[in-house]
């Protein structure tokens, strides 16, 4: 049974504690080339645990501890770690995590789903900011469009909600409610 849905890893160690599991994880195929100059001749140098967050399972934090293997590559000399299928390095959690947190930031507090996932508040606040970097306006193709302007109270501040009245759909969400702020947006509406 595959209980983290990790097709790449092979679980070593389960362990089940009151709020959390805690798994040991290896890399199920080492590498077949070096990194750098794709040579096969590849020597195991050392093996790193390093920990990354995932999806709650039954209500319960979980760690994924990946023994890392570093391999020494006799063509060129140099090292690399092996590199791991739907992890993310940068936040030490896997890709599908991250993709939960920016949905359900979108619902939730941050705070909560720092509680949940084992995280503090802050990862969250920046993963959700990642997320809202990327999102493209979503102004509709039509030549007509009827705005709606309202104000919202998040995050202890008041923002600006612009939406498609026809459609009932948000447009955009403005970081403030003011008038050079609001006049601004519209006039880069095309």
């Amino acid at each position: 049974m595959d209980l983290l849905g990790l097709a790449d890893f092979r679980v070593l160690v389960v362990d089940e504690h009151t709020y959390d599991f805690h798994f040991q994880v290896v890399l199920t195929a080492p590498p077949l080339q070096c990194v750098p100059c794709r040579q096969n001749k590849l020597h195991r140098h050392e093996t790193k645990p390093q920990l990354f967050m995932d999806l709650p399972i039954r209500g319960k934090r979980v760690g994924i501890a990946v023994q890392r293997r570093r391999f020494l590559c006799c063509a060129c000399r140099r090292t690399f770690f092996e590199s791991l299928p739907g992890m993310n390095e940068c936040h030490f959690m896997t890709n599908r995590l991250i993709d939960y947190i920016q949905q359900e930031a979108l619902r939730r507090t941050f705070v909560s789903i720092a509680d949940e996932v084992g995280l503090a508040e802050s990862t969250i606040r920046a993963l959700f900011g990642e997320f809202a970097a990327n999102l493209q306006p979503r102004v509709p193709e039509t030549e007509l469009l009827y705005l709606g302007i309202d104000e919202l109270y998040l995050l202890h501040q008041y923002r600006c909600v612009i939406t498609d009245v026809e459609r009932h759909q948000i447009i955009d969400l403005l970081r403030e409610r003011t008038k050079p702020t609001v006049i601004s947006y519209l006039q880069r509406l095309p």
